[in-house]
């Protein structure tokens, strides 16, 4: 599974007011994304973002930047992030430790919790429903806009079948508690290459 491919309908979380938008994005592991954003909004044009081994663009409207190296950074740092959720990372990442951090209750369930390491990226914290075994949370602790130390937790629900492989098919994102983010996956595909998109 180093590649795959998403449909979603998302919404950014802002005082409680929903801003929704639709994405499809394509993904070549470890450093192939292709991403598109539709938003609701009828007078914008779609967003388009690159990222490959040698950089990243984005386009919008008929006009292309360059993506500044704290971008491509986060965007890396995020291509990391998915490939750990999938649990790809795992297995072909020889440099990645992982560890046992015992129980925990999520949502008046018991899960299991393995912390995950790396030299090259933040600690990741993942949850396991300790019946289903299905993926049900993750935490990081990140640097936020303001250089300050956030927790971010994903709390992943409704698990489908796409393509004979059960996946998550809702994300609901928090910042320190704080909403941000949710979305539901429509559909996901794992083909065995991506042609390069861009």
């Amino acid at each position: 599974m180093a590649c795959f491919t998403l449909k979603a309908k998302e919404a950014f979380v802002t005082n409680g007011q929903k801003s929704p938008y639709l994405l499809e994005a394509w993904f070549s592991f470890p450093s192939g994304r292709k991403a598109i954003y539709r938003f609701n909004d009828k007078q914008s044009e779609p967003l388009t973002q690159v990222l490959n081994a040698d950089g990243g663009w984005e386009t919008r409207s008929g006009i292309s930047r360059e993506l500044k190296e704290n971008e491509l950074g986060g965007m890396r740092e995020a291509m990391y992030r998915f490939q750990v959720d999938t649990l790809l990372a795992l297995v072909n990442d020889k440099s990645i430790r992982v560890s046992y951090i015992g129980e925990k209750e999520i949502n008046k369930r018991r899960t299991l919790g393995v912390k995950v390491q790396s030299n090259n990226h933040l600690g990741m914290l993942l949850y396991f429903d300790g019946q289903t075994g299905l993926q049900v949370k993750v935490e990081i602790r990140a640097a936020d806009p303001t250089g300050n130390e956030a927790l971010l937790e994903y709390f992943l629900s409704d698990h489908k079948e796409f393509n004979s492989v059960r996946r998550p098919s809702k994300y609901v994102v928090f910042i320190n508690g704080d909403k941000v983010e949710e979305f539901e996956v429509t559909d996901m595909e794992f083909p065995e290459r991506i042609e390069e998109k861009g």
